[in-house]
């Protein structure tokens, strides 16, 4: 189990009982006095004038309706204002997450952080983001790399992204186990290290479009893209029991997608690395990973027309929204230690 101070969740806490406080005191001063509705109606303006003060003023309208809905009947009066409550607090889910991506070329292709961001901002919520990903990278060249861990370092991350080299954890288990899943726990240490409330996230990659065939005389499994995309899965499913860690299932989406879409061409020509639709799959995927949402509310599309990127949405929301469990989300967030 996981410790953590919480202090973003402490703040958020307290902006919620700032909110929420208007309502509350109104119905707690006006039925202990028995208010007339015109003296509730000057309660109303004194908590208006309170709201406004803490920059909430777009809540007046709801405490205005909470005010003249305070006249109906019981059963009617607090259906309605529980109904209030959750519009309140759905007004709180505009969401801000700050997180690391570190990687290689998988993850630097197309500005895929800021794509993450582009879908983030269109429905309210907010990505504060970093990179580190030189090209060919693993976890082996990060874990001692002065840049990687400075980067770590520099802030509370909700998230540190994950992303090993693309053939690596398809190999054999015994070369797995000495060159990739060590220097996997040695960056969650360190993430872990610098804020216990961060979560790392292990990016699922795909497998190649036809196989790693530079491999594949060794390694027959690696002769296909169903080989290769198999054990990638399966090895980073490993590696997110292994560190309690969350895994988001790029490839699971990308397969749903070359399967059930085929004329959705996801690679570039070099048969690995991602094209722009191919980078949109991992944004969507990520933001869902990340922002525990419905990605068919997104609205950037980014150059895709807006089937391709709705059919996208679809299967992100399918193999991870509506399973999160499945890729660990949540099973294994820090508790809170408000001490």
């Amino acid at each position: 189990m996981i410790l953590c101070d919480l202090s973003i969740e402490k703040n958020n806490i307290i902006l919620f009982g700032f909110i929420l406080f208007p309502f509350l005191f109104h119905s707690f001063i006006c039925r202990s006095f028995s208010l007339c509705f015109t003296c509730k109606k000057l309660v109303f303006i004194a908590l208006s004038l309170f709201s406004s003060g803490l920059g909430l003023g777009h809540y007046i309208n709801l405490i205005n309706l909470w005010v003249n809905f305070d006249q109906k009947s019981f059963p009617v009066q607090r259906l309605f204002q529980l109904f209030l409550i959750l519009v309140l607090t759905s007004g709180l889910q505009g969401q801000t997450k700050k997180v690391l991506f570190i990687g290689n070329s998988y993850t630097g292709y197309n500005n895929l952080p800021q794509m993450v961001a582009d879908a983030a901002l269109s429905v309210g919520d907010t990505l504060i983001k970093d990179k580190h990903t030189p090209g060919g990278a693993r976890f082996s060249d990060h874990a001692s790399n002065a840049t990687a861990m400075n980067k770590i370092n520099s802030n509370d991350w909700d998230h540190v992204v994950l992303q090993e080299q693309s053939q690596l954890p398809s190999f054999g288990i015994g070369q797995v186990s000495n060159e990739v899943f060590p220097f996997a726990e040695i960056l969650c240490d360190s993430i872990r290290s610098n804020n216990s409330c961060t979560r790392p996230m292990f990016y699922m990659t795909w497998g190649r479009e036809n196989g790693d065939q530079s491999n594949c005389a060794n390694l027959s499994w690696l002769c296909t893209y169903e080989g290769m995309d198999s054990m990638l899965n399966l090895r980073y499913r490993m590696m997110g029991e292994d560190n309690e860690a969350y895994v988001s299932p790029v490839g699971e989406v990308w397969h749903y997608i070359r399967d059930n879409h085929p004329d959705i061409d996801l690679y570039t020509g070099d048969g690995s690395h991602p094209s722009i639709r191919g980078s949109y799959v991992v944004a969507i995927t990520f933001y869902t990973t990340i922002f525990k949402k419905d990605p068919t509310l997104i609205t950037f599309n980014s150059s895709l027309d807006e089937s391709m990127a709705n059919a996208i949405k679809e299967a992100a929301k399918l193999i991870v929204f509506d399973d999160l469990q499945e890729w660990n989300v949540g099973t294994y967030d820090p508790v809170a230690n408000y001490s």
